[in-house]
């Protein structure tokens, strides 16, 4: 697949929920940390979470993009209240910490089946990102969101059909969406320390909800944990 054809998914677009484009981002220089944490735990620095993100060769069989260009999504709201901690799991821009945040699009090297979107974003301390996974967790056991509800993306409204949970994953949370238009996209949402980290996972004509590789996951949490504790 070329550079023009290559899909990235983000969730900052209004009736498509994803949107296209690929950018090639410069890795940026490690930084220090912040001081203004909460809780005795420094937020990390865009420059560390850049530095934890995947890059190529990291995984074998993937291949990993850098994408710093994506619009960003920092007002998503939800119409009910009580669902907004989905809308947030979804556009991680809504709760980053001082806009710290990078994106990663891998997908299957040879045969590119499905795509990944990565997101790390930062957050002022270690209680508030469990916090963040905690009250994910609250809302996906209330049926009012599970049935469907309401958003508002880049001031236009976009609706949820309907929110599924999946097989539980060691310390994170897996869900999947399905919109009003079909779209099927499916979730992992974690904390790492002060940091918080979604992985997206969508086929090229989101039809089908595609499951999240383990070692995906897993390889992304480690490479996290060195610079957020």
């Amino acid at each position: 697949m070329g550079e023009a054809t290559e899909v990235e998914i983000t969730n900052a677009r209004v009736t498509a929920l994803i949107a296209v484009t690929i950018c090639l981002l410069g890795v940026a220089a490690c930084g220090g940390t912040d001081t203004e944490g909460e809780g005795g735990v420094s937020a990390p620095t865009k420059a560390q979470l850049t530095q934890a993100a995947l890059t190529q060769g990291d995984l074998t069989g993937y291949t990993v993009k850098d994408n710093s260009d994506a619009q960003s999504e920092t007002s998503a709201r939800a119409a009910k209240e009580d669902c907004q901690p989905i809308v947030n799991a979804m556009n991680p821009e809504t709760i980053a910490y001082d806009e710290r945040i990078v994106r990663r699009s891998v997908a299957e090297t040879k045969q590119p089946e499905a795509s990944f979107l990565i997101a790390l974003s930062s957050v002022k301390s270690k209680e508030k990102a469990n916090q963040a996974v905690s009250d994910l967790r609250t809302a996906l056991s209330d049926s009012t969101c599970l049935t469907g509800f309401d958003s508002i993306l880049s001031g236009e409204s976009f609706n949820i059909r309907r929110v599924l949970t999946n097989a539980t994953v060691k310390d994170a949370v897996d869900f999947s969406i399905e919109a009003k238009n079909g779209m099927k996209v499916r979730y992992v949402f974690l904390a790492q320390g002060s940091a918080l980290l979604r992985i997206l996972a969508a086929d090229p004509s989101f039809n089908h909800f595609v499951a999240i590789p383990k070692r995906l996951v897993a390889k992304q949490k480690q490479k996290v944990s060195k610079v957020s504790k």
